[in-house]
């Protein structure tokens, strides 16, 4: 499984006064800070939201922002301070929530993650990444059962969203659900663009779970991307190998298959050879 993508979201507020009071003085340095962020410019991105917030010290979004900052460079604790002060200000901010919970579960503390993101959730139960990484904690924890609902949730929110759909599928599988899975592979194939690592990752995900045909068209596809790579070459070959036996147990293996076996030295009972 992969976590999902470090989401870059700062809440834009656009004010066209020009008067100088101080929260449109604060209001200014927020946006510099926000266009230093999107320019991953750390620094400066972090000076200029202190000064938003010397400016109005009420200013929860660039606490919020703040806190990303911090998290992108790594300083978890400087991100959840920042981030327990967004909520002090605002505490039905519910991307504050979320990013406070991605910021436990990157610390590890599953049981603190779990509850900020199903506090996120409550207060706004379309906020996908919320629905995604409580599945992904439940998977952490070996709980493909209580995973599947909330993938099926994130997925039903955004059904374009891979990384969802890779959590449904893997859940279903660890579920022994076949024919949903099966589904749920035909769908990320019709998603992934040609050059996706996701080809290989959900190839392998299928193969590890036993479902040695659903993954061939997938590792076939991850050759292509990575026709050097000795593991897609391995993994393909382990497939096309495990399908033969799986279709027919006494089957001659195909010209291909005994030298995709030869050239990787896999051994088994397949048929002659």
């Amino acid at each position: 499984m992969r976590l999902l993508p470090f989401l870059l979201a700062v809440s834009v507020f656009l004010q066209t006064s020009r008067s100088t009071t101080p929260s449109n003085e604060a209001q200014s340095w927020f946006q510099q800070a926000r266009r230093y962020f999107e320019k991953q410019q750390w620094e400066e991105s972090r000076s200029a939201a202190m000064k938003a917030l010397e400016m109005d010290p009420a200013m929860a979004d660039a606490e919020v922002l703040l806190g990303l900052v911090a998290t992108a460079r790594s300083r978890l604790q400087e991100a959840e301070k920042h981030l327990l002060r967004a909520l002090s200000l605002q505490p039905r901010n519910d991307r504050a929530q979320s990013h406070l919970a991605f910021v436990y579960l990157q610390q590890k503390r599953l049981a603190e993650a779990g509850d900020a993101f199903r506090k996120a959730l409550k207060l706004n139960p379309r906020n996908q990444a919320a629905s995604y990484n409580l599945g992904l904690i439940a998977l952490m924890q070996e709980k493909p059962a209580e995973a599947l609902p909330h993938f099926e949730k994130a997925h039903q929110t955004e059904p374009s969203n891979v990384a969802a759909l890779m959590g449904l599928l893997e859940s279903q599988l660890l579920l022994k659900r076949r024919d949903q899975a099966r589904l749920s592979a035909r769908k990320l194939k019709a998603l992934l663009k040609p050059q996706d690592p996701g080809f290989f990752q959900t190839g392998t995900l299928l193969a590890l779970n036993g479902e040695y045909t659903s993954a061939i068209p997938f590792m076939e596809q991850a050759r292509q991307v990575f026709p050097q790579s000795y593991d897609v070459s391995y993994n393909l070959a382990l497939a096309y190998f495990r399908s033969a036996c799986s279709i027919a147990p006494t089957m001659k293996p195909s010209r291909f298959l005994r030298r995709e076996c030869a050239i990787f030295h896999i051994h088994g009972n397949c048929g002659s050879g």
